[in-house]
């Protein structure tokens, strides 16, 4: 087992404290992201339940009357856009999460390089571990896309009579859209993140 190094100057010091500090605050925020999401999910799950609910009873209960029952299908066809609504606010929090899991990747790796060992690694397994290869964040993913599915079948099938076709087309545009955004946005995120952090770093010229 190799041994830490004891001959570091006064500045690597001071450069260590702020590099430890500020990957505490780092683990902070992603913490507090990740509890947000929590309660943002369960919240925003609640009131797309409560959507439906009051909108499927709508439809039964005012059967008789032609022209509430189509302002109450109305209302039903917005039901996949509310969920996208939800799914973007997700879609926010874990950019910011594996932004700033790039961030830490960065911290680790300067750490590292100011006592020449590799004392901190755990934003390399997080990234590998917990998102790109956890079953559960895939079962996670799996489980919004089927209630954006079944939110869009729902608005489609639940009328009594047939909706116009275009409805169901815009939900499709509006979905594809979305995972194409999703994508671009997320995808390799957290390297650029760290790179960007590096060349910073690296840089002679000051942030002004």
């Amino acid at each position: 087992m190799k041994k830490l190094r004891t001959d570091i100057s006064e500045l690597e010091k001071s450069k260590l404290d702020v590099l430890l500090k500020e990957y505490e605050l780092v683990n902070i925020k992603i913490e507090k992201f990740v509890g947000n999401q929590f309660l943002y999910t369960q919240g925003a799950l609640a009131l797309a339940g409560g959507y439906i609910f009051f909108l499927v009873e709508g439809i039964r209960i005012i059967d008789n009357t032609i022209g509430s029952m189509q302002d109450t299908k109305l209302y039903l066809q917005f039901l996949p856009f509310f969920v996208l609504m939800i799914l973007a606010g997700l879609l926010y929090q874990y950019q910011r999460t594996i932004g700033l899991q790039g961030y830490k990747q960065y911290l680790e790796c300067t750490i590292n390089k100011v006592v020449e060992e590799n004392l901190i690694s755990y934003g390399h397994i997080g990234m590998n571990y917990m998102l790109k290869r956890n079953v559960i964040a895939l079962l996670n993913t799996f489980l919004y896309a089927t209630v954006y599915i079944a939110s869009s079948v729902l608005a489609f099938v639940m009328p009594i009579k047939v909706s116009e076709p275009k409805w169901f087309i815009y939900h499709i545009i509006a979905f594809v859209v979305f995972v194409i955004i999703a994508f671009f946005q997320t995808t390799g995120y957290a390297k650029k993140v760290k790179d960007k952090a590096h060349d910073f770093y690296d840089s002679e010229e000051l942030i002004s």
